[in-house]
């Protein structure tokens, strides 16, 4: 039964990681172009590198200095130079590999912990997560952070429980981390280390080689900044290190930094990221707490010090518990005292957050939930079979062609409308895909929630785990694919490709688009006056339709050196076929002409 049980859960573990990595290759191919603001303009840091316009300090559009340091970048380029050209793909890539390989890392440090059981579990909650699986296909620099940190703490745990000293591996990831975005990769893992260590009372474990090998880890990234400063001087030094690691944490609102929150922000935003199993977080605290004094047996496959109550425990309780509470909490407060806040910043703390849940989940299915844990669990249980059921059911409006727009926009944002509409028009071309996804996550709902009733906790857990999936799938699949498309500048760029002469400069007016810029392939200028164009008969310009008026009255006022019968004009080419509500995506193409007569001057 002992090693039934832990084939069992490897190859649940192994399955999770497969079906993952299949659904989301259509997420992270050419299929899904970009379209947010966040993924082009770390692509184009990459896509500078990859045509070796600079490797230590790589600038956007040829001017602009990159916002983080660049090991995601480097990643991305050097996974571009392994497939033979720069893509969409190419760029994701190491992203969704970061997710697998810290899924997997989480998984085998809950089996060494607790056994295959609480592994499975752990990979499940962690890799079904809506935050992590979010992360895992997009072109940011958050999931390898997430990965560095991650891999650092578990090489971390793992030699204090053995007593072995650390790894120098784990003091390269901290290097890695720092150089992904910034010295936050090096404090954070370093303040859970410590006070880890305060808490088991072995703060003697730090000797002179770890502090040896600490300093080489920040030596090791101090490098890259010194290069960094020399090359980009005092700019680099205000972006990066000012504004990015002092300003945005300590005086974010004074600094402008952007997405400044409250202090009590990041719980609800926590418990969306891990939905939908943070709904079910009160009632496994509760049914912990109910059954605190009743050690459990060893689960099979477990190691033999795994009882519920191992060696050395801290202040009486699992020191494995403790270590992933303390990694939790620390990302968590640490992030909720700085002014900016992002849900993407709480990433590392997720596997963390993942064994705790999955720890809730083995007490609950082994030694039953308790009078309260089972009440809020039957809630639980029935939110997350409603919310289920409500997904399918808008996904089958979409298919039977149901205006939804209206009843949508009592419910959430234009910008949300305006996400979700051609979601659920593409729900209609892709029947194949979407029906049986959607009826299979109608049939956990009810799975759910029946089997609740009924205190069948592992059917609740597994009816969640497939819905997950199955939503990811069909999200990955048909729907964001569909949604990119309608919202990206690819297919605007590529017909730009075949109005403007390649012999003529393109430039902006006033406006900015990271994603146009990309697709383009080259730098693309920001004027900001029709005097800062050159050769301005003929010229080509690219703006936001608000500015269309702006424009033509600049136009309506320039000099004509004299001629009564000269004057230039706006002659609008081709606009893009989005229209965002803030009027910041879609953009219009258009030619200054000077006009001699009823004559275009036939411009340049």
């Amino acid at each position: 039964m002992k090693g039934y049980g832990s084939l069992l859960a490897a190859a649940a573990i192994a399955g999770l990681l497969l079906v993952s990595a299949l659904a989301a290759l259509p997420a992270i191919s050419d299929r899904t172009p970009f379209f947010t603001r966040g993924e082009p303009r770390e692509a184009l840091v990459v896509q500078t590198i990859y045509r070796g316009d600079g490797f230590i300090l790589p600038l956007r559009n040829g001017d602009e200095l990159p916002s983080k340091p660049p090991m995601f970048h480097w990643l991305a380029a050097l996974a571009s130079l392994v497939q033979g050209h720069l893509s969409e793909g190419s760029i994701r890539f190491p992203g969704l590999v970061a997710a697998l390989v810290s899924t997997a890392a989480t998984a085998a440090a809950a089996w060494a912990w607790w056994g295959p059981g609480t592994a499975a579990l752990s990979a499940v909650v962690l890799g079904t997560s809506f935050q992590w699986l979010a992360s895992s296909v997009s072109a940011r620099v958050d999931m390898i952070l997430a990965a560095a940190i991650t891999l650092a703490l578990l090489l971390f745990a793992q030699a204090i429980e053995t007593g072995r000293r650390i790894p120098v591996t784990a003091f390269a990831l901290l290097t890695i981390a720092t150089l992904t975005k910034g010295p936050v990769g090096l404090l954070l893992p370093c303040a859970i280390a410590v006070l880890t260590l305060v808490l088991r009372g072995e703060l003697r474990f730090v000797g002179w080689r770890e502090l040896r090998l600490l300093a080489l880890a920040a030596a090791a990234a101090g490098l890259w900044y010194l290069a960094a400063t020399l090359v980009g001087g005092e700019a680099f030094v205000a972006k990066q290190i000012l504004m990015e690691n002092l300003l945005r944490v300590i005086d974010a609102e004074g600094a402008e930094a952007g997405h400044i929150e409250p202090f009590w922000f990041y719980l609800p935003l926590l418990m969306a990221g891990l939905a939908p199993w943070s709904l079910f977080v009160p009632g496994l605290a509760a049914a912990a707490y109910a059954t605190a004094n009743e050690p459990l047996p060893p689960e099979p496959g477990a190691p033999a010090e795994s009882t519920g109550y191992v060696a050395a425990p801290v202040h009486g309780r699992d020191p494995h518990l403790v270590f992933a509470l303390v990694w939790a909490l620390v990302p968590f407060v640490l992030f909720s005292i700085a002014g900016s806040k992002r849900a993407v910043y709480l990433l590392p703390a997720y596997p963390a957050c993942a064994m705790l849940i999955a720890a809730g989940w083995t007490r609950v299915l082994r030694a039953g939930p308790g009078p309260l844990g089972g009440v809020l669990l039957m809630a639980a249980a029935a939110l997350s079979a409603a919310l289920l059921a409500v997904t399918a059911a808008t996904l089958l409006a979409g298919v039977a062609g149901l205006a939804l727009e209206g009843w949508l926009r009592g419910l959430v944002s234009d910008a949300d409308v305006n996400n979700v509409v051609p979601m659920l028009e593409a729900a209609r071309e892709h029947l194949a895909v979407v029906l049986p996804c959607s009826a299979a996550v109608l049939a956990c709902a009810w799975i759910t929630w029946h089997s609740a009733r009924r205190g069948r906790w592992a059917r609740v857990f597994a009816a969640t785990a497939v819905a997950m999936l199955a939503l990811s799938a069909t999200i990955s699949t048909t729907l964001l694919p569909a949604l990119a498309s309608k919202r990206s500048t690819r297919s605007f760029v590529q017909h730009l490709q075949t109005v403007v002469p390649q012999s003529a400069a393109l430039s902006f007016y006033r406006a900015f688009d990271y994603g146009a810029v990309f697709y383009w392939g080259v730098p693309i200028p920001v004027r900001q006056a029709l005097a800062d164009v050159p050769n301005i008969d003929g010229a080509w310009l690219l703006t936001w339709p608000a500015l269309l008026p702006a424009l033509t009255e600049e136009v309506r006022r320039l000099d004509t050196g004299g001629e009564a019968a000269g004057a230039y004009e706006v002659d609008e080419a081709i606009a893009s076929e989005d229209h965002d509500p803030s009027n910041r995506s879609s953009l219009i193409l258009v030619r200054i002409v000077r006009r001699i007569g009823d004559e275009h001057s036939g411009g340049n």
